[in-house]
């Protein structure tokens, strides 16, 4: 007991005590500041530990120290040398009282400042960390050479060359194209940016080509502060080769600074050369800008640069999955038709994926190909792999999300798409394809929402409108759907599926003139294509012209037109009509089987999409003499359940199919239940077919209750004509 006292005393006579007090308090205050000091200037979370690591071992340091040294007037010697009665400790440790009650003096203080004055820092300060540090956003590069399109269009084409390769680094959140672009010449400050699209960082910059010398400057800047992080300006002379050496050095000290992890196969990607032809390059990024615009003439422009890329350059694989996009976008928007596209583009893809079999972008595309021309088999794997190797890909996100959404597979698309506005907050197409997944699982308020916001987003884009003219069709609003249709065609004057639309709503209006006279934009604008001539066809049945409305149908389908918007089942219905006219049933019967094979086996599954077409197809089989074939489907078609809109919305794809097959059965009571019940629900959808045309009624025309509803929706018709034409009239005024 008396040696440990001894101990003790001798502890506090050397000042060892006091020395650890102070170290303690001294070490917890540098490693609070530290803490406070170090993210202002991004160090890496490595030097905070590397450093409070440090301060602990300095701790047993300071104690040996303490025990073997003493501070004396000569300076610092070993304590065993020091004379007793020399010993100056007790004044050394009266010092460091004062020095312990100074430090917890400071840690008051801090603790007060902390509280009172770094509160709302450090609330700014946690809400800033919730961004990923590795999240980036790379604005539009402004062109300081020349004011030519050209220049204009190479600027882009660098900074849309710097975003794919960016995107193509599995470690970082990079927002894509379509969002930054919103950001050209803005007088948005940083910090807003940042928080409008959820980026931690902002790299802005600048392209002057002059000659053959090129200049890119760039720089790095922190949103939440608007402090740059890193600059740079690379002067070169201008090859292909310098160029992507700019690009992927740019990108490296990029990652480097954010702190990303480059794997093996970024590294890769940073080394690869795309290509060593400046023209053929020059080519690719100004077809990439006329894809990118998307009008009609503008996707014909890209083919043409797309193809000169390869012409100047066979190996360069970015052209050739530029292309196939560019085709599947044709074809996407009827421009081309399936069998052109599986013509041109087919070889094309596949030399992609032989040209660089580790390019998501080729899988995706090649995929979506696939899909458009074929029964889909392998799709799934091919759109999965495009995924695996570029995760953060918004366009491959897109893609498979619609992909999902034709094979109705509506719900699995959703997360897919949300990733993809994460990744492309302001991305139009992403919001388009939502709202088509909400249409489609009659989830139509926020359908709505979803066109809408496109609409507030892109004033200009015609998508925000004909996407919610759609929704309105089907909760029958024909007003407002007509409405946005005219707006789109404002838009998008090179559109004639629209235009189709609207001369067909305007015959269910009733006003013939206004009808006409679109019609007559619509053939001038796409001849030949599927949906103007089943328009066109329509237009020729309700005026009594039957035999040139057969001749249009048949013709469409001897030409193989696609079907488009169900082009086929109003050709298929007009031909079917002209069977049951003459009585010669062969022809039609010929074409079904043709287009519609898998309605003539026994076990029948059918979809929103050929329930109209069944129940068509059961009227002729019946009047053929196949009355067991025809039981069958209309059995199928009464109790045919709609997955995506449900019992009681009947503007969709199957319209009243159910109500066909009842008064085709000889079920007038059932039949007469039914229309009311689609009435009450807002049907109206070609109420004027079906009221005076449809051969699948006729067992219904003559009864009463049948015309007192055709009155009714032939004034609420009448009444929608008027709202359009007052808000039409609003607009002008």
């Amino acid at each position: 007991m008396t040696d440990q006292g001894g101990f003790f005393q001798e502890l506090k006579r050397r000042n060892v005590i006091r020395v650890a007090a102070v170290y303690f308090a001294v070490a917890w205050l540098i490693v609070e500041i530290a803490s406070v000091v170090l993210p202002t200037f991004h160090a890496p979370e490595w030097v905070m530990q590397v450093f409070t690591f440090l301060m602990a071992l300095g701790f047993p340091v300071a104690l040996v120290f303490a025990w073997a040294f003493e501070i004396t007037p000569e300076g610092i010697k070993k304590e065993k040398d020091v004379d007793r009665s020399q010993s100056i400790t007790q004044s050394t440790g009266r010092k460091l009282d004062f020095t312990v009650i100074a430090i917890l003096a400071a840690i008051i203080v801090w603790f007060a400042v902390d509280k009172f004055f770094l509160s709302d820092q450090t609330t700014q300060a946690t809400a800033d960390s919730s961004l990923d540090r590795r999240s980036i956003a790379v604005l539009p590069f402004a062109n300081r050479g020349l004011q030519q399109e050209n220049a204009e269009f190479f600027a882009d084409g660098i900074h849309d060359d710097l975003l794919t390769l960016l995107g193509n680094l599995g470690s970082m959140k990079v927002i894509s194209r379509t969002s930054v672009m919103e950001y050209r010449d803005t007088t948005k400050n940083m910090k807003t940016i940042g928080e409008e699209l959820g980026v931690a960082t902002i790299l802005e910059g600048g392209v002057q080509r002059a000659g053959n010398q090129i200049r890119i400057n760039v720089q790095l800047i922190d949103a939440a502060t608007d402090e740059h992080i890193w600059a740079k300006t690379y002067d070169r002379t201008l090859t292909a080769e310098t160029i992507f050496a700019i690009q992927s050095e740019m990108a490296a000290s990029i990652t480097e600074q954010l702190q990303a992890v480059l794997s093996l196969e970024d590294q890769e990607l940073l080394d690869k050369r795309p290509t060593q032809s400046l023209e053929a390059y020059n080519a690719y990024l100004m077809a990439g800008q006329f894809f990118a615009r998307s009008g009609f003439d503008d996707l014909f422009e890209a083919e043409n640069y797309y193809r000169k890329a390869i012409e100047l350059d066979p190996d360069y694989a970015a052209a050739h999955t530029g292309l196939v996009r560019t085709y599947n976008q044709l074809s996407d928007t009827g421009a081309i038709t399936v069998a052109e596209l599986r013509e041109k583009a087919g070889p094309v893809a596949e030399r992609a994926i032989a040209l660089d079999g580790r390019s998501g972008a080729a899988w995706s595309a090649f995929a979506s190909l696939k899909f458009f021309t074929t029964d889909g088999e392998g799709v799934e794997e091919m759109f999965r792999k495009a995924l695996a190797l570029s995760p953060n890909n918004s366009t491959i996100l897109k893609d498979y999300a619609e992909y999902l959404r034709k094979v109705e597979r509506y719900e699995e698309a959703v997360p897919y798409i949300e990733k993809g506005l994460e990744i492309d907050p302001l991305a139009t197409d992403h919001l388009f394809e939502l709202g088509r997944v909400y249409f489609f699982t009659a989830r139509f308020d926020e359908a709505l929402a979803a066109f809408e916001k496109i609409r507030v987003l892109s004033p200009t884009n015609p998508q925000g409108y004909y996407g919610a003219s759609g929704v309105y069709g089907t909760l029958g609003d024909y007003a407002n759907g007509l409405f946005l249709q005219e707006e789109a065609v404002r838009l998008d004057p090179d559109d004639p599926e629209t235009m189709a639309f609207i001369a067909w709503n305007y015959l269910e209006f009733g006003d013939e003139q206004l009808a006409n006279e679109w019609l007559k934009r619509t053939m001038a604008t796409g001849p030949g294509q599927a949906l103007p001539m089943a328009v066109q066809a329509s237009f020729k049945v309700h005026a009594g012209e039957f035999e040139k409305a057969a001749q249009i149908a048949r013709t469409a389908l001897e030409n193989k037109v696609d079907n488009r918007w169900g082009a086929h089942t109003i050709f298929l219905r007009i031909l079917r009509d002209a069977a049951l006219r003459s009585g010669n049933h062969a022809e039609a019967l010929g074409w079904y089987r043709r287009l519609m094979p898998n309605l003539f086996v026994e076990r029948l599954e059918l979809t929103q999409f050929d329930v109209q077409d069944a129940v068509n197809l059961a009227l002729l089989l019946q009047e053929s003499g196949d009355q067991e074939q025809a039981n069958r489907l209309l059995n199928a078609v009464r109790t045919f359940e709609d997955p995506t809109y449900g019992t009681y919305f009947h503007n969709g794809p199957r319209g009243i199919a159910d109500v066909h097959a009842l008064a085709i059965a000889g079920q007038t009571e059932a039949a007469i239940k039914a229309l009311r019940v689609a009435i009450e629900n807002k049907y109206n959808q070609s109420w004027q077919w079906f009221a005076e045309l449809d051969p699948n009624m006729a067992s219904l025309h003559d009864d009463p209750r049948f015309q007192e509803m055709r009155i009714e929706i032939q004034a609420d018709m009448a009444e929608q004509l008027n709202r359009l034409r007052e808000m039409k009239a609003q607009l002008v005024d």
